[in-house]
């Protein structure tokens, strides 16, 4: 279906439905083979090997089958119950997240890509990440295109978002309307001037920039998406329990 799309809705090309049937595919098949899951859940706790904020289980692999995992206890409470701490803990919950996600993408190359509140415990001041069923991977190169249009968008900075996709996209200046493009990004990134996460929801914001690039027929990675999608999950949890958490101040880009 995918592919009859694409050839007889031209409109839609922009979009690759076909790759972003093959990619649900692997994420699926990945999902329902728990040596996949953990392998993945190793690899992320080895990443954090030396943190004293983030607590990734253990797999034991001499328990662990291509249906059966079995992980270390983790005892805390659910993201969900997060409401019954102080406004003090709250906040440093939700810095936490959002920095060990970026940590995760920029600098380790490898991210929870679900990290939606049932996956998330936490265990006194610390969080600590489960079911790892999907993940994302960012090389070298992509980590440092992905993290100048991130940059520029909390930044506002629209000819860094433009050179991002530029270079995000494999795509010259020739190809584009540049005056179009940069005028429509524009508009959006200033609204995000001085706002709080309640009054500016930055994922919908990335989902608009990503939509006007698709627009000007700039081919985002796939895996930039599970990046994306990973923010729209932490915002919401933001907004449900720290409205007030301003994503452009509380984000520590001391990324090398």
């Amino acid at each position: 279906i995918a592919k009859s799309l694409e050839k007889h809705v031209p409109k839609l090309q922009k979009y690759n439905p076909t790759g972003i049937v093959e990619q649900y595919a692997t994420w699926a098949m990945q999902e329902i083979d728990f040596r996949m899951e953990a392998k993945n859940a190793k690899k992320i706790r080895k990443n954090f090997r030396e943190s004293r904020e983030i607590i990734i289980p253990k797999i034991y692999d001499e328990f662990t089958t291509e249906k059966v995992l079995v992980i270390g206890y983790i005892e805390g409470i659910k993201l969900n119950q997060l409401q019954i701490c102080d406004k003090q803990k709250i906040d440093r919950i939700m810095t936490i997240g959002f920095n060990s996600i970026l940590t995760q993408v920029f600098i380790h190359g490898v991210f929870h890509a679900d990290p939606h509140a049932a996956n998330i415990i936490i265990v006194d001041d610390k969080i600590s990440y489960v079911d790892f069923g999907i993940v994302g991977k960012f090389d070298k190169e992509l980590k440092e295109k992905a993290l100048s249009l991130f940059i520029g968008i909390i930044e506002q900075d629209v000819d860094k978002i433009i050179n991002a996709f530029l270079e995000l996209g494999n795509v010259s200046e020739k190809e584009l309307d540049i005056e179009s493009f940069r005028l429509e990004l524009k508009d959006m990134v200033s609204k995000l001037k001085e706002g709080n996460i309640k009054e500016i929801r930055v994922s919908i914001l990335l989902q608009k920039v990503l939509r006007v690039a698709l627009n000007y027929q700039i081919r985002i990675p796939l895996d930039f998406v599970l990046f994306g999608r990973t923010v729209l999950t932490l915002e919401g949890i933001a907004l449900r329990y720290d409205p007030e958490f301003k994503l452009n101040r509380n984000i520590i880009f001391d990324i090398p």
